[in-house]
């Protein structure tokens, strides 16, 4: 989910939501909103995220991918990757 993959990504760049937020230039609370998931950017700001996060947007909006995961027996914990769908599915 988009709420997730922007969470995941804003503390793998080491940044805080203020920090964000000021990057494109919104309030830190539609950061907070978008990462809670009471809201979504709007196209500007899903532009900006595309090019701070050096993704596309269809990979922030997970169109064409879908979420592998593989659990881990030795730590026994998942760890989530987004992969080129080949076969259609969008989910």
């Amino acid at each position: 989910m988009f709420n997730v993959l922007l969470k995941e990504l804003r503390a793998k760049k080491g940044m805080t939501q203020a920090q964000l937020a000021k990057a494109i230039g919104v309030s830190p609370g539609n950061v907070g909103d978008w990462e809670t998931g009471k809201s979504k950017p709007g196209y500007t700001a899903l532009a900006t995220l595309s090019r701070i996060f050096e993704v596309s947007a269809d990979y922030l909006l997970e169109f064409g991918y879908r979420r592998v995961c593989l659990q881990y027996q030795s730590v026994w914990r998942v760890q989530c990757k987004y992969h080129q769908a080949s076969d259609g599915y969008s989910g």
